[in-house]
C-alpha cells in the first residue's frame, strides 16, 4: 500500500483495507488471508456468502505539520472526541495525557 501524502513534517495516515468475518466465525480476516489476494483493498473474483460480514476501512489522510507542534488543548479535544487514543497522544504528539496510566 502506498502511504498518504504529508506536508511540512506530518505523519502518514493509516492504510485502508477490507476485513471479512465469514458466517459462523468470530474472527475477521483480510482478503489476503482468506483468498490469497495481493491487496487488502483492491480485489476481484471474491464471492461472499449470506451471513458474511464485511468491514471496509478507508485510508486516513496525511498530516499537515509536525504533530509535536500541536497545541495541547487541541490534543485534549481529539482525545475527548475519540479521534486519537492515549497511546497515540504519547507516540505521535509526545504528549502525556493527564490522569494517564
Amino acid at each position: 500500500m502506498s502511504q498518504s501524502t504529508t506536508k511540512f513534517g506530518g505523519i502518514s495516515g493509516a492504510a485502508g483495507g477490507t476485513l471479512i468475518r465469514e458466517a459462523g466465525s468470530n474472527e475477521s480476516k483480510t482478503v489476503k488471508e482468506l483468498y490469497g489476494k495481493v491487496s487488502t483493498s483492491k480485489f476481484a473474483g471474491v464471492r461472499f456468502e449470506p451471513g458474511d460480514r464485511i468491514l471496509l476501512t478507508p485510508p486516513g489522510g496525511g498530516g499537515y505539520g509536525d504533530p509535536k507542534d500541536r497545541a495541547p488543548e487541541l490534543i485534549e479535544e481529539d482525545l475527548r472526541e475519540g479521534y486519537i487514543s492515549k497511546d497515540s497522544a504519547r507516540r505521535n504528539y509526545d504528549y502525556d495525557p493527564p490522569n494517564s496510566s
